[in-house]
């Protein structure tokens, strides 16, 4: 997957950490791909990790699997968007649905 598809993934994932968390956006914005989710200003615990989890489900249309649940998988951005790259490529040239 290209760079600009991540980055738009990356994007999508923080904005749910706004709408579904209700995190604030002005700092969601300044939260980098690589920076911890657990840490820093996002802060998640166990549950909205949950919550997060099942917001992405819908948004992208994906089901994590129970093998992928991990703390590693939620460590970042990145992480989160490198998994969503991978459960929607080949749909429509790798681009999630809207």
């Amino acid at each position: 997957m290209d760079t600009t598809a991540h980055l738009a993934i990356a994007d999508r994932i923080k904005a749910l950490l706004v709408t579904s968390l209700e995190r604030d956006p002005a700092l969601v914005a300044n939260v980098r791909a690589s920076d911890s989710l657990f840490e820093g200003d996002v802060r998640l615990d166990s549950v909205e990790a949950v919550g997060l989890a099942a917001a992405i489900e819908e948004e992208f249309a994906i089901q994590i699997d129970a093998a992928d649940f991990t703390v590693a998988l939620f460590e970042s951005l990145d992480t989160l968007a490198s998994y969503v790259a991978l459960s929607t490529a080949g749909r429509d040239g790798g681009s999630p649905p809207r």
